[in-house]
């Protein structure tokens, strides 16, 4: 029996119960949306880094402490921030639009920076390997080493700018690292192209000053090892299937492209790993250190001769995609003049005036 004074409690029901959840989470999502919203738009218009520039206030934003070091932070946004605006990129965006909604797989980066190449080609098929080849090395024969050979006297002179990897070698042995610095397999022919250009001299200079650098920043506790995976060997000299063949490259997708097979050969190699890609004869990657490179130079002469001997075609083939007026004199195997030492190539490697060779390994 009841109490006459207490009346009995009624059970809430189930649908008030949800309809108060989902009002308290509509409220948690709106307040944290305005809170990121006002950090957001606080470190937008204040700009730290300068850039997205938005407001400029001599007391408010003007000195930015936090921006130096951040170049490469701000130089990418700079230029997106600029092309928002512009007639091509709203072109762009139509593109863009168009080819998600027919569902067309194009070439892009993915997000850890790959070419999506696999996906692309298993939609559209492969596209002809022979055709893919001569239009990368007609692109570097014709254009991309023109910086190399406008520069080359001074490069020869004062050397390449090696302070991003030295600095890069330098945090690595602050936190007691393991690092490895490989210089990737471009085709053979990519080797060809830079002898008939006649850069293979700054080439070596190029990698003689590198592999002094990588020497110098021995921390004793932590290796830091160079490796060069390009030239001529069991990888880079793999044969291209004639026009209009359906065969497959196992390596190469064109002469600065490889596959991620390569990849994994590249990985197990330095890594010490048992070779998981690799024959039992064939031979991929070399270390380099100022002690073996002239060993190492002897090898790469040696190999190249087996190479031509095998392909006898590659001359031909690269003297008919150059466009220039008059052919560049090759270079002879020998090293031009005495090799620097290692302490002359260090500081002639930091010169104000001195470059990168990215270009001329295809990095």
């Amino acid at each position: 029996m009841l109490c006459p004074h207490h009346q009995p409690v009624q059970p809430v029901p189930l649908l008030s119960v949800l309809m108060s959840a989902a009002s308290y989470i509509r409220i948690w999502l709106a307040s944290v949306s305005v809170i990121l919203g006002t950090v957001a738009a606080f470190n937008l218009v204040i700009d730290p880094y300068d850039v997205s520039r938005l407001l400029e206030m001599p007391r408010l934003n003007a000195m930015k402490p936090a921006e130096f070091g951040r170049a490469r932070l701000r130089k990418p946004f700079d230029l997106y921030f600029k092309s928002l605006v512009s007639a091509t990129t709203v072109r762009d965006s139509i593109a863009t639009i168009s080819a998600s909604w027919d569902g067309t797989p194009t070439l892009q980066h993915l997000p850890d920076g790959l070419l999506n190449i696999e996906q692309c080609f298993s939609a559209v098929g492969q596209p002809d390997y022979r055709s893919q080849f001569n239009g990368v090395d007609a692109a570097y024969l014709n254009g991309a080493y023109k910086p190399m050979l406008d520069r080359r006297a001074e490069l020869e002179r004062v050397g390449f700018d090696h302070s991003a990897l030295t600095d890069m070698l330098r945090t690595a042995a602050r936190f007691d690292l393991e690092l490895h610095v490989f210089i990737p397999p471009g085709h053979a022919r990519q080797a060809e192209v830079v002898r008939f250009l006649g850069l293979e001299p700054l080439f070596r200079q190029w990698l003689r000053e590198l592999a002094c650098v990588v020497a110098s920043t021995e921390s004793g506790k932590r290796s830091v090892r160079l490796w060069d995976f390009s030239g001529y060997n069991s990888v880079t000299t793999e044969p291209i299937p004639p026009f209009s063949s359906k065969d497959r490259m196992q390596w190469y997708r064109d002469s600065v492209h490889f596959s991620r097979r390569t990849g994994r050969a590249i990985v197990d190699t330095v890594l010490g790993f048992p070779p998981s890609e690799l024959g039992k004869d064939q031979t991929f990657g070399v270390q380099v250190t100022p002690a073996n490179i002239d060993e190492y130079f002897e090898h790469r002469r040696l190999a190249r001769e087996r190479c031509l001997a095998a392909n006898p075609e590659i001359g031909t083939e690269i003297a008919t995609l150059y466009q220039g007026k008059t052919v560049p004199r090759v270079q002879p195997d020998s090293l031009a003049g005495l090799p620097k030492p290692c302490a002359a190539t260090l500081a002639n490697g930091r010169g104000q005036n001195a470059m990168t060779m990215s270009k001329l390994v295809t990095l």
